[in-house]
């Protein structure tokens, strides 16, 4: 037994990636919601197929 009569035991790695991944978005700035860049530019005055 440990400290205070609690049994240690040392954590599975998918506890500890668990805890990870939930600091991290604790501190993570939001990612933004919308498409990145410009538009593509499309030429209609310029045909394509003729």
């Amino acid at each position: 037994m440990g400290k205070r009569g609690f049994v240690c035991r040392e954590a599975s790695p998918k506890e500890v990636l668990e805890h990870c991944l939930r600091l991290a978005q604790e501190v993570a700035p939001p990612t933004p919601k919308g498409k990145r860049g410009r538009p593509w530019r499309y030429d209609h005055a310029r045909k394509v197929f003729s």
